[in-house]
C-alpha cells in the first residue's frame, strides 16, 4: 500500500545544485538564431523576453501543484489522482540560467522516484512564432527531461523531448511518459498507476 504524506515541500528558490545545472542544459538544443524582430509587437517582445518566460514556466508550476493538492471536498476526490495514490511531491524550484529557465518537479510513489525538468528558452515566445507562422509571441511549447530513479536515487532511465506543448502538460501526459520509459528500459512491476483518457 503507498504511504500517504501529508505534507509536502514547496522550494521556489534561484539557486540550484551543479547536478541541475547539468539537467537543465542537457534540455536546451541549439537553435537556428531567430531573425531580429520587426514588428512592434516583437521588439516589445524582444525586450520584454524574461518576463514572458517566467510567465510560461509559472503557468506550467500551477498545473503541476494542481495534481498533488488535497481536493476543498471529499466527495470530489478522484480515485486516479496522484493525491488519492498517495504520490508525494517532493519538491517544486524553478532555476535561472543566461538563456533559459527551468522548473524542476520531484515526486515519488512507493517504487520510483520521479525528477522532470521543463525548461523554457528565453526567446521561445519567437521561435514557436516561427514555427506556427503566426504574430503571436504567446509562449506554447517547452523542453522536457523525464527522469526515473529507484529508492536509492540510482538512476534507472530518462526520456527527453526537444518540445512539448505546454496546453498538454497534465497527469495523462505524466503517466504516459512514465509508461513509455518503461517500454522503453523494459521496467516491470511499476506501481505507478497509468490512466488513460478516452480519446
Amino acid at each position: 500500500m503507498i504511504k500517504k504524506y501529508h505534507e509536502y515541500k514547496l522550494i521556489l528558490e534561484a539557486d540550484e545544485t551543479e547536478e541541475e545545472v547539468d539537467q537543465a542544459e542537457e534540455v536546451e538544443e541549439t537553435e537556428e538564431e531567430v531573425e531580429e524582430p520587426d514588428t512592434e509587437e516583437q521588439n516589445n517582445y524582444a525586450q520584454n523576453a524574461t518576463y514572458y518566460a517566467t510567465e510560461a514556466l509559472n503557468l506550467i508550476e500551477l498545473k503541476l501543484i494542481q495534481l498533488f493538492e488535497e481536493p476543498a471536498n471529499k466527495e470530489d476526490i478522484d480515485p486516479t489522482s496522484y493525491y488519492a495514490q498517495g504520490i508525494e511531491l517532493m519538491e517544486l524550484k524553478k532555476t535561472d540560467m543566461p538563456l533559459n529557465k527551468t522548473l524542476i518537479l520531484k515526486f515519488m510513489d512507493s517504487q520510483y522516484v520521479y525528477h522532470i525538468l521543463f525548461t523554457i528558452k528565453i526567446d521561445q515566445g519567437l521561435i514557436d512564432q516561427k514555427v506556427s507562422k503566426d504574430d503571436s509571441t504567446d509562449i506554447t511549447t517547452c523542453g522536457l527531461k523525464f527522469k526515473k530513479y529507484d529508492l536509492d536515487e540510482d538512476l534507472i532511465g530518462q526520456l527527453d523531448r526537444i518540445s512539448v506543448n505546454i496546453d498538454e502538460i497534465d497527469q495523462d501526459f505524466i503517466d504516459k511518459l512514465n509508461a513509455e520509459l518503461d517500454q522503453k528500459y523494459s521496467i516491470v512491476g511499476d506501481d505507478f498507476e497509468i490512466e488513460y483518457k478516452d480519446e
